[in-house]
C-alpha cells in the first residue's frame, strides 16, 4: 500500500459517581477506566479496556517515579524511562517510517477520522474544529470540541542543515510553532521519508507508467531513474485464464549503495540515514536440492551439504512431497568495519501457517532455518519470502537485504511401480527349483517400498535382496526380492496366478492418517504334469515310492534309462506316468477303474483334479482333457472298451464292474 493510517483513541472514562475524568495535578488518583481504540485506515480493528492508575496529560507510557520530572506528555515509539510500569522496557523503538503525527485533545468519531485522514491540515484556518491557536487547552476541552495539540509533518519540516532526510528528533512541528512545550523522545535511528518535487512522501506516479519497470519470466525489473528513495509499483494479477483480476500495490526502497566485488556485498554511502552502517546485509538461500528436468529443484535430504540456490529463486521452484519433512536455510551476514558490532535477524512472510522457523546467531551472521511437513491438503504452490536486516545499535539505522522469495511446489506422493518382468507366464517342473527376481520402485526418494507375496504356496519363499535403494539422480527408491519355489511331487498340473504387492510407507503430516499406496503384479505359473526332476543321488526305487508306483513301471516309462540301477543325472526330467486323453463321458471313476488306480492316486498326479475328486468320483472329464495316470496291469481292465474280444476270466474284477 502507498501508506497506512493508524489512529489510537485513548479515552478516560469517569470515576464512580463523577461525570468528569479523574485527573488532577496530583499523582495520587483513584483507579479510573481507560479505553484504547485502534483504527487502521479508518476502520476499528482493536479495543482494549482496563483499569489503571493514570493521569491525563501526565506521561502515561512511563513509570511515574522516573518520569514525573520530564516535560513530556506522550511518547511515540520510544520510552527513555527505566522505572517500573509500562515504560520499563527502556530503549524500545518504533520500526518503520513516518509521514505525519497528529495529536488531538478530545474524542474523534470514526466519521471524523475517515474524513480527515487524507486531508492536509491547516491549523490556523478559522472554523477548523475550533481554531487551536485561540482555544485554551485543558482536560475539559473534549466535552465541547476536539482541538489539535500537536502536528508533525515528516514531508517538509527537516532543518535546512539536515537535507532532505533527517532524524525525527530534529523535526520542527507544524504546530505549535513557537514556545513549543514538546520534546520528541526518539532515537536518531528513526528517519523521515524522501519526497518528490511536489512534496509528496512517495513518487506521484507508479513506476510502471513511468516506463522504468519491465517484466520477464515473472520478474519485475526496476530502473530507479530518480535515484534513491521509495518507488510505488502497481500491478494487476489474475489466474492463468485471466479471471480473478486484482490490483496489487507495493513499495520498492532504493538505497544509495555501491557494489563491493571483494565482499560481494553492497556498501552503503555513509550518508543519512545510514551513518555508522557500512554494508547492506547479504542474504543467501540454502537447501539440499538436486536439479531436476532443467526447470526446478527436487528436495534431496540425502545430500550431505546444503547448496546455494540464491540465484534459483522465484519463479523457479523446489518440489517436495506431501507427508515428508522438508527444511531449508536462509543465511544472512553483515560486513562491518573495525569497532562495529552488528547482529543479523530476518523479516519473513510465508503462505504456510504450519512452517516453523528457528534462528541461530553467530556474531555478525545468522541462520534462519525453515522446516515443514506438508499435508495432502497442501498439494499446490506456496511461497516464502525472507529479508536479512542488521542491527548496529539504537542510534544507527538498520539496512535490509534484497528480499528472496522461494516457491515451494508440493506434489502428492507417487504410487509404487514394478519394473517389467521377463515374462508373464512360466513353466515349472515337479522337484525343480524355480527362481525369479521382482523389483519395485517409487518416484520419490524419500519413500520406502516393501514387497510381499500375496499367495500362500507350499514351501515358497520370498527373500529380500535390496531394501530401499535411493537414486538421487532418478529421484526414486527401489526394492528387490527373489521368489523361490520347488513344486512338490503332488503339484503336477498346478496352474495359477502368483501375485506380488509393492507397498510404500504412506507417510503423512502429523494432522493426517497414513495412506499406504500399493501396486500389484501377477504372473502365471504352470507345473508340467507327469514329469519329475530327479535330485542328485535319487534312484528309481525311491522316486517310484514317492508316486505310489514301482520301479519297473517307472523304468518302462523312460526308455532313455538303459538300466534300472542306472542313476539319472541330478536335474534330469523323467516321466512318472502316462498321459491319458479323456473320451466323451469319461469320469474320474471310470478312468481310475480302467487303469486299476485309486481316487487318491488320480488326485496325487493331477493337482487340477484334486478338488473335483474330493467332490465326486463321478465328475465327468472334458473330452480330450489330458490327465496323468499310472496303469496297474494287475488291477486294471484286461480289455479296452473298443475290443471285439470277449473274456470269461472271473478274476477280472474291473471288467465285471463295468459290465464288459
Amino acid at each position: 500500500m502507498k501508506w497506512v493510517h493508524i489512529t489510537v483513541l485513548r479515552v478516560h472514562k469517569p470515576c464512580s459517581g463523577s461525570t468528569l475524568p479523574c485527573c488532577t495535578s496530583s499523582y495520587a488518583n483513584p483507579a479510573i477506566t481507560v479505553e484504547y481504540q485502534v483504527y487502521v485506515n479508518g476502520e476499528s480493528v482493536y479495543t482494549l479496556e482496563h483499569s489503571t492508575v493514570s493521569n491525563l496529560m501526565c506521561a502515561p507510557s512511563c513509570g511515574w517515579e522516573s518520569c514525573n520530572t520530564l516535560p513530556i506528555d506522550l511518547h511515540f515509539g520510544y520510552c527513555p524511562c527505566s522505572g517500573g510500569g509500562a515504560g520499563s522496557e527502556s530503549g524500545m523503538y518504533f520500526s518503520g517510517q513516518l509521514d505525519e503525527w497528529r495529536v488531538w485533545n478530545g474524542f474523534r468519531t470514526q466519521v471524523q477520522i475517515q474524513d480527515l485522514m487524507k486531508t492536509s491540515l491547516t491549523v490556523d484556518k478559522e472554523g477548523f474544529l475550533g481554531n487551536p491557536t485561540s482555544i485554551q487547552i485543558n482536560q475539559y476541552n473534549y466535552i465541547s470540541n476536539a482541538a489539535i495539540l500537536l502536528l508533525y509533518s515528516m514531508d517538509y519540516t527537516c532543518p535546512d542543515s539536515a537535507g532532505s532526510q533527517c532524524a525525527v528528533s530534529q523535526m520542527y512541528p507544524v504546530y505549535p510553532t513557537n514556545n513549543q512545550p514538546w520534546s520528541l523522545a526518539t532515537a536518531t535511528a528513526i528517519f523521515t521519508v524522501n519526497t518528490d518535487s511536489t512534496g509528496a512522501m512517495l513518487w506521484e506516479t507508479a513506476i510502471d507508467t513511468m516506463g522504468i519497470m519491465s517484466m520477464s519470466s515473472s520478474r519485475v525489473r526496476v530502473n530507479p531513474v530518480k535515484g534513491p528513495g521509495f518507488y510505488q509499483a502497481s500491478m494487476m494479477l489474475s489466474f492463468s485464464n485471466g479471471t480473478g483480476l486484482a490490483p496489487v500495490d507495493f513499495l520498492i526502497h532504493v538505497v544509495n549503495a555501491t557494489y563491493d566485488s571483494e565482499k560481494q556485498a553492497y556498501k552503503l554511502c555513509g550518508c543519512a540515514p545510514y551513518v555508522g552502517n557500512s554494508y547492506i546485509p547479504k542474504l543467501r538461500v540454502l537447501a539440499k536440492v538436486a536439479p531436476w528436468n532443467g526447470n526446478f529443484l527436487m528436495y534431496s535430504p540425502y545430500l550431505t551439504q546444503y547448496k546455494d540456490i540464491t540465484d534459483f529463486t522465484y519463479p523457479s521452484f523446489i518440489q517436495i512431497v506431501a507427508g515428508y519433512h522438508f527444511n531449508m536455510q536462509f543465511y544472512g551476514v553483515d560486513f562491518v568495519r573495525p569497532n562495529e558490532v552488528s547482529t543479523v535477524s530476518f523479516l519473513y512472510t510465508s503462505s504456510i501457517p504450519e512452517m516453523r522457523f528457528s534462528l541461530s546467531n553467530q556474531g555478525n551472521s545468522s541462520t534462519l532455518e525453515a522446516s515443514w511437513t506438508p499435508c495432502r491438503k497442501d498439494v499446490g504452490s506456496h511461497v516464502i519470502c525472507v529479508s536479512a536486516i542488521d542491527c548496529e545499535g539504537p542510534t544507527v539505522a538498520s539496512a535490509t537485504s534484497q528480499m528472496q522469495c522461494v516457491k515451494i511446489e508440493v506434489i502428492a506422493s507417487a504410487s509404487p511401480q514394478w519394473y517389467n518382468f521377463s515374462s508373464d507366464s512360466y513353466t515349472l517342473y515337479m522337484g525343480k527349483l524355480f527362481q525369479m527376481g521382482v523389483q519395485a520402485f517409487e518416484n520419490n526418494m524419500l519413500a520406502s517400498v516393501s514387497i510381499a507375496l500375496n499367495n500362500k504356496l507350499p514351501y515358497a519363499v520370498l527373500k529380500s535382496l535390496v531394501v530401499n535403494q535411493v537414486s538421487t539422480t532418478a529421484n526414486s527408491v527401489t526394492s528387490s526380492s527373489e521368489f523361490s519355489w520347488t513344486p512338490a511331487h503332488d503339484m503336477g498340473a498346478f496352474s495359477g496366478l502368483i501375485c506380488f504387492s509393492a507397498v510404500d510407507d504412506g507417510a503423512a503430516c502429523p494432522l493426517e492418517q497414513k495412506q499406504r499406496q500399493s501396486a500389484t503384479k501377477c504372473v502365471l505359473l504352470t507345473v508340467i504334469r507327469c514329469q519329475y526332476t530327479v535330485r542328485q543321488g535319487q534312484q528309481l526305487q525311491e522316486i517310484a515310492t514317492i508316486f505310489s508306483n514301482n520301479w519297473m513301471n517307472l523304468w518302462s516309462l523312460n526308455s532313455n534309462i538303459r538300466h534300472p540301477d542306472f542313476l539319472p543325472d541330478g536335474g534330469e526330467q523323467i516321466y512318472v506316468g502316462h498321459m491319458y486323453r479323456a473320451l466323451k463321458h469319461d469320469t474320474i471313476g471310470t478312468v481310475a477303474k480302467r487303469m486299476g488306480m485309486t481316487r487318491d492316486q488320480i488326485a496325487l498326479l493331477n493337482w487340477d483334479l484334486r478338488s473335483k475328486v474330493n467332490m465326486s468320483i463321478d465328475f465327468e472329464l472334458v473330452p480330450n482333457q489330458e490327465i496323468c495316470v499310472i496303469p496297474d496291469s494287475c488291477k486294471g481292465m484286461t480289455a479296452t472298451v473298443y475290443s471285439s474280444l470277449t473274456f470269461a476270466d472271473p478274476k477280472s474284477l474291473a471288467e465285471q464292474l463295468i459290465g464288459v
